[in-house]
């Protein structure tokens, strides 16, 4: 998705909005967020071959997950936003990337701290090296009303855009990779309804890109 798109057009109660992305390494540093609001939440999702992306010391940044495992490097990272500003370079917020998105999710009520937003943890991490990134259909109880996020990093291939297909029930955010066979990373969501248990299985394969992958799961809840 493009910077200044909105999907789905309306926000009705319950429901849940990705409003902007980028794709710092085919746009740039420099991004742009038009049409965040006060309330909205930022996230940044990072990875890296050799090393562990971060937050930079004075982004403000919260640490939702990040570790090194199986290869990649990887970074999840969100802030709410006072909605004063809409642009800024990715380096001034992260650090030790080789491939990084950002996007800007809406609530019907307004963020105001990361609280609710959480990490799955390491039992629904799934790790593997092949074509097909997967989470394994392991299941985890989501609230009602929440969002779900799916990651997925690959190591060192690169990774066109049009490759990447999410898990079945998934819409794909935003993809990213560095062109220089340092990985590739995909976020993907999925709105929850009923509280429940939920899970999901592979992406579509990235043949013939093929290596260690690993993939995470996030929920936010409402503020």
């Amino acid at each position: 998705m493009i910077p200044g798109s909105i999907f789905p057009l309306f926000l009705t109660a319950g429901e849940w909005l990705i409003v902007d992305t980028w794709d710092v390494n085919t746009q740039g540093d420099s991004m742009s967020f038009p049409n965040v609001q006060s309330g909205d939440m930022f996230f940044f999702v990072a990875s890296s071959d050799v090393s562990t992306p971060d937050a930079q010391p004075e982004s403000g940044l919260s640490v939702i997950e990040r570790n090194r495992i199986s290869y990649v490097g990887y970074g999840i990272f969100a802030a709410p936003s006072d909605g004063l500003i809409n642009s800024f370079s990715m380096t001034a917020v992260l650090q030790n990337f080789d491939q990084a998105i950002a996007f800007t999710v809406r609530a019907d009520n307004s963020f105001t701290n990361t609280n609710g937003v959480t990490y799955k943890g390491d039992s629904l991490r799934v790790t593997g090296s092949s074509d097909t990134p997967s989470h394994g259909n392991l299941s985890s109880n989501y609230s009602a009303n929440s969002l779900a996020l799916q990651l997925a990093f690959l190591d060192n291939d690169s990774v066109p855009k049009n490759l990447w297909v999410p898990p079945s029930g998934a819409a794909l955010i935003e993809s990213a990779t560095s062109g220089s066979n340092d990985g590739a990373l995909a976020a993907s969501f999925q709105r929850i309804g009923a509280a429940g248990s939920y899970s999901w299985g592979a992406w579509g394969s990235l043949a013939p890109n093929s290596d260690n992958w690993v993939t995470i799961l996030v929920e936010i809840t409402k503020p």
